[in-house]
């Protein structure tokens, strides 16, 4: 039964993400802006592949499609169908930074030259007051509602730092975040860190500035904290250990 609340919860934390991102991606996504997206820490090679979600809803009658993939980096794919006509038809697509149209293609096609790579067209186009997309994105702006903020976690562990849990409190947040972690350790130059050693004020501030970072996906700053998440492999007798910067061996 644990598990199986734990997995739920991991599904509607990544319905959260993508859905504050698809709101609000024309404002927060500068041109550095990391995607919030998590990768699926499921084997060893997942991490480095795009993360996809896709939404199939009616809204006033109409029925539409949408779907996005990207890593942190940038959106690989992206697409738009609605039936407003009882019929499927193509609003958009993207692939990388190529975008075709069926309706629209001039008006659309100016809008494309202004969407970054870290940016969905989807958002930037309703603030251009494209009203294929306006009409389609009330549904993620009007009729979705969560009974929590999926962004608190992190600034709840803040709120605490000389917790003498701290470590497991972080190590159980990112097996919270991610249905692959098994287990966490910590190291700073080479040297793992203990419950007893998270108590200097030294270490305890580097774990500060690594909850600052997981709190913060945009945070350019550095920690010498080395966080080690130990995943189930491709092979099962195998695990996989996988750095806080998405490297694994």
């Amino acid at each position: 039964m644990e598990k199986t609340v734990e997995e739920k919860s991991n599904v509607i934390r990544a319905f959260w993400l993508a859905v504050q991102f698809i709101r609000n991606a024309q404002r927060t996504q500068h041109e550095k802006a990391a995607i919030p997206v998590v990768p699926f820490a499921l084997n060893d090679y997942s991490a480095s592949e795009p993360t996809k979600f896709s939404f199939l809803y009616t809204l006033d009658g109409i029925r539409y499609w949408y779907s996005f993939s990207a890593t942190k980096e940038k959106v690989y794919t992206e697409s738009l169908y609605h039936a407003p006509k009882g019929r499927k038809t193509l609003v958009f697509a993207r692939e990388g930074q190529e975008f075709s149209f069926t309706e629209a293609k001039a008006r659309r096609k100016l809008i494309s030259q202004v969407v970054a790579e870290n940016q969905l067209f989807f958002s930037v186009a309703c603030t251009m007051n494209d009203g294929d997309c306006a009409k389609a994105m009330m549904w993620f702006r009007e009729m979705i509602y969560f009974s929590r903020d999926y962004s608190d976690i992190p600034r709840q562990l803040l709120e605490y730092p000389n917790d003498a849990n701290i470590l497991r409190a972080i190590s159980n947040y990112a097996k919270a975040a991610d249905v692959g972690i098994e287990d966490m350790r910590f190291e700073i130059n080479g040297k793992q860190i203990d419950e007893e050693a998270a108590s200097s004020e030294e270490i305890r501030a580097e774990l500060v500035q690594f909850m600052r970072l997981l709190s913060e996906p945009s945070n350019d700053s550095e920690t010498n904290l080395k966080a080690i998440s130990i995943h189930q492999g491709k092979d099962k007798n195998r695990k996989t250990q996988c750095l806080y910067d998405g490297t694994c061996r």
